[in-house]
């Protein structure tokens, strides 16, 4: 009875025509009815009485499908689609893999962020759901290169790098000139050219004399 409900049953003379009406539950579906051996679909459906009937109206759960897709199965998956009553909850949670976040879903033209995400299931609902690499912001530092006098010689390599990159400093010294050392706080390199790792801004001096 939580189903659905039948109409017309009673008592008829022999030969008269019953009407049987077979009203559905919300959220149920009349699927057929059951007179003796015989399968009927008609709804109403309607009997010659000669003598007596039992009919049994069947009636199912209305269920839909939720289908749920990734834009990339290497950047994460989704729990939670399936089958469901009509009425039921769905609740669609996204995982994101390692190196990835999770961005949004798309329901038809809807664009949605909450994450798990709920949905009442009334039809077949299709939902995709959107990652994306995680962007990974590298600090940037400065080299900077001063010379004792830039008349004696020049340095290529100052600039602006990524925090681990190798700077390689080259100090070129003027004709009648020679160059010296490095100068780096109070650290005193000669080696030339000079490699770096850059972790901070860096100041260097470079030295050159006659």
């Amino acid at each position: 009875p939580a189903m659905g409900t039948v109409d017309g049953a009673g008592t008829y003379a022999e030969g008269a025509t019953a009407t049987l009406t077979a009203t559905p539950a919300a959220g149920h579906q009349f699927v057929n009815w059951t007179v003796g051996d015989e399968t009927l679909t008609d709804n109403p459906l309607t009997l010659t009485v000669t003598g007596d009937i039992t009919a049994v109206a069947n009636f199912a759960v209305i269920e839909h499908t939720v289908t749920a897709t990734v834009n990339d199965p290497a950047m994460g998956s989704v729990e939670g689609a399936g089958t469901y009553a009509e009425g039921a909850t769905a609740t669609l949670t996204a995982t994101a893999n390692e190196g990835y976040e999770f961005v949004s879903w798309t329901v038809g033209e809807e664009v949605l962020t909450e994450n798990p995400l709920t949905l009442t299931v009334d039809k077949d609902i299709e939902v995709v759901a959107t990652f994306k690499a995680i962007e990974v912001v590298v600090p940037t530092y400065t080299v900077s290169v001063s010379v004792n006098d830039p008349s004696m010689g020049t340095v290529d390599g100052a600039g602006t790098y990524d925090e681990g990159a190798t700077a390689t400093l080259t100090a070129t010294a003027a004709e009648g000139y020679e160059f010296v050392s490095w100068t780096i706080g109070e650290e005193t390199l000669t080696v030339n050219p000079l490699s770096l790792t850059v972790t901070s801004d860096t100041a260097v001096v470079a030295t050159f004399q006659i």
